[in-house]
């Protein structure tokens, strides 16, 4: 499990080792698979909160860089507890022929390992090199109602040590893709919670971004016109999801030296229509979405925020949360609030924005 682990963190160099190896193969399949199977549910729960998933009864599916099905897991079982379509026709592609035989064995009816409540998939699998260059030529026709990229982004672009080229690499093949989506279709990309790739998908989110032409940058943007995460080399955006392994999986955690709670990653939704997970505000501008955790300090609590004006610290002073000495403190990261000109006093700080006493944001989505 270590190595494992160790290879897609530390020693990305080696990642193209675990295609094939045996032993990798079951760590995943007994790990990293039912860990981040998961993953996908948040991308997928915003798209559903304002209506814009693909309405397609039986949704088109092309799942690049597939592996052991794991992405297309999340979105079955995400599908059967929603209730969000009959089932799915699922193209899976990758260059590893034993995990895809694995995901075919995993999907087989009824699809899914036991316990997981999946919706029927319908699957066929292609092995390939995972050229971007040559995928026009080698990938099955859409159009697709949904596209996922699970944690694969990254390994693709992982041969371009140039920061930018790589950057430019990353748009230009999201954009390629997006050509294939259907008229009401959306792209989810996945990537580690690690500070370089999500810097990477950060950056490449902000060419994106504002275009009149599909792809649309639905999440995890509220209208940020340039990620305020990218101003400092320490930052990057990610998700970190309040949620306990199952004890099997916390043992095998613990024996390994991984984290035993918390579901990390980053990610970028697009969509085919110009969509926002800013409409769930009634006022899209009043939207802001947290980037960090509550952040203590000498008397206040702050919370870095992005927005339609970028980034901005949030802070509510002690003196005024006696009141309500929660405000602030439950907001974890990727929490979508709605905060209107008459919450806040930003008259005197410039990007840091006081919380008024007796004012609280408003919650429009806890992840």
């Amino acid at each position: 499990m270590r190595q494992v682990s160790e290879r897609y963190t530390r020693r990305r160099q080696e990642v193209a080792l675990t295609a094939g190896d045996p032993g990798a193969l079951a760590a995943r399949l007994r790990f990293f698979l039912p860990r981040d199977l998961f993953k996908v549910w948040g991308p997928l729960d915003e798209l559903a909160a304002v209506g814009a998933l693909p309405t397609a009864t039986t949704p088109k599916v092309l799942d690049l860089g597939a592996g052991l099905g794991t992405t297309t897991l999340g979105l079955s079982s995400f599908t059967a507890a929603a209730g969000s379509a009959q089932g799915l026709v699922v193209h899976a592609v990758d260059r590893d022929r034993q995990a895809l035989s694995v995901m075919k064995r995993l999907l087989a009816p009824p699809a899914g390992p036991p316990g997981l409540s999946c919706a029927p998939v319908t699957l066929t699998t292609y092995t390939n090199l995972l050229e971007p260059a040559h995928w026009s030529e080698s990938l099955p026709d859409g159009p697709y109602d949904i596209i996922v990229l699970g944690l694969c982004l990254n390994e693709l672009l992982a041969t371009i040590p140039d920061v930018p080229r790589r950057v430019a690499e990353g748009e230009a093949l999201l954009r390629r893709l997006s050509e294939s989506l259907s008229d009401d279709g959306v792209m989810i990309v996945i990537e580690p919670a690690l500070r370089e790739q999500a810097r990477t998908l950060a950056a490449i989110r902000d060419r994106l971004v504002g275009g009149r032409a599909p792809p649309h940058v639905f999440a995890p943007c509220v209208g940020c016109p340039t990620c305020p995460m990218l101003a400092r080399q320490r930052d990057w955006c990610h998700e970190d999801i309040p949620w306990e392994l199952p004890a099997a999986l916390a043992e095998i955690a613990g024996a390994a030296g991984l984290r035993r709670a918390g579901l990390t990653y980053s990610y970028l939704t697009l969509h085919a229509r110009p969509r926002s997970l800013a409409e769930l505000a009634v006022v899209p501008a009043h939207a802001r979405r947290v980037v960090s955790a509550p952040l203590p300090s000498k008397g206040k609590l702050e919370l870095e925020l992005c927005g339609p004006e970028g980034g901005t610290r949030m802070m509510a002073l002690n003196r005024d949360r006696r009141r309500d000495p929660d405000v602030l403190s439950d907001l974890g990261r990727g929490t979508v609030l709605a905060l209107a000109p008459d919450d806040i006093d930003d008259s005197k700080r410039g990007a840091r924005a006081r919380l008024l006493p007796g004012r609280s944001p408003r919650v429009l989505r806890r992840p």
